[in-house]
């Protein structure tokens, strides 16, 4: 049911896009596919279509955008609704297709939908072809994952900060609250903080998660870094399966462009992030801090075309898993 409602929401948007004389339509997409192989468990996935997603998105007017999407859910092997959502740009006196990921034109907007949640960073950075490296942040994998839900969200967005507040469905039967603020007045420079808050009912918080994050980036090089500190939520879903406990992580990634240097279009990727429990899960007495060791290295074939290595190593204890992914990623 949810892949014909997908197909359908494209169908309709597609069908509005080419009757409606005013419209600005922008049809977009990507896919990559991907091949892994765990050293640790001697384990090899063969190939597979990782990602793959199709987007629309169209102007009515000055003040109105839609835009719908549908993609590949590689975990369960299915075709779904990515996005779906109206954008109304008040104060508008021209026509703003909305991005799908960050806003960048100034602008007050209200987004009502599907869409992904702006929390942190690393939400601009759900699209592989988005992602200079294979793999999300150890932080981002343990707490909210691919996180789009439903909801209505406001912003404003200007040339030294945007701010985002939003409401959406919880990860209990309830509300999720919450917003995200970046300044961008230091050039080369952004910082910022979010906040989200899971409610059952107005006076029952199940669970909760804040971040810390710094961008920096110039010509050849971008460092970013954040800090995650929760309560209740766990692998990307309300932490069930025990008294709701602490968890914390950070993770620094530096991506360097080597074109001017070797010229060749090589990029690498270095990134090192650690995760920790309050929970003692194996009762070993030893904290259950993971850290994970990745290093990416990527070559441009194409602006719309690349290829990609990763190795990634975690360190549990004594133990170490290792794996090494390779990919490539198309956009359109």
């Amino acid at each position: 049911m949810k892949t014909i409602f997908a197909y359908l929401i494209v169908w309709f948007s597609l069908m509005m896009s080419l009757t409606t004389g005013q419209t600005q339509t922008k049809i977009t997409g990507f896919f990559d596919v991907i091949h892994s192989y765990n050293f640790t468990m001697n384990e090899n996935s063969g190939f597979r279509i990782n990602q793959f997603e199709l987007d629309l998105s169209f102007s009515y007017c000055d003040y109105i955008s839609m835009a719908a999407a549908i993609a590949h859910n590689n975990e369960e092997n299915k075709v779904e609704a990515a996005l779906a959502y109206l954008h109304y740009n008040f104060f508008s006196k021209k026509s703003l297709i909305h991005p799908h990921k960050e806003e960048s034109m100034p602008h007050t907007g209200l987004l009502i939908g599907k869409f992904d949640i702006p929390f942190g960073i690393d939400y601009l950075s759900f699209a592989s072809p988005d992602r200079p490296i294979i793999s999300q942040p150890i932080i981002i994998e343990k707490t909210i994952g691919y996180w789009t839900d439903i909801g209505v969200n406001f912003h404003i967005v200007n040339k030294k900060l945007c701010l985002s507040l939003s409401a959406v469905n919880g990860f209990n039967n309830g509300i999720n609250i919450g917003g995200n603020f970046k300044i961008s007045s230091i050039p080369f420079f952004q910082i910022g903080l979010g906040h989200r808050s899971d409610f059952v009912s107005l006076s029952n918080r199940r669970n909760w998660i804040n971040t810390l994050f710094l961008i920096s980036e110039q010509k050849n090089w971008e460092i970013k870094s954040e800090y995650i500190w929760t309560q209740g939520l766990l692998d990307g879903a309300q932490d069930t399966l025990r008294t709701p406990g602490n968890h914390k992580g950070f993770y620094l990634q530096t991506v360097f462009q080597l074109k001017d240097a070797i010229r060749l279009p090589f990029f690498l990727t270095l990134r090192y992030g650690f995760w920790r429990s309050d929970m003692d899960s194996d009762q070993s007495g030893k904290n259950d801090q993971i850290n994970r060791y990745t290093q990416g290295l990527g070559y441009w074939i194409h602006d719309n075309c690349s290829v990609r290595m990763e190795i990634r190593t975690d360190q549990f204890e004594n133990h170490h898993h290792h794996n090494i992914v390779m990919q490539m990623v198309i956009n359109f």
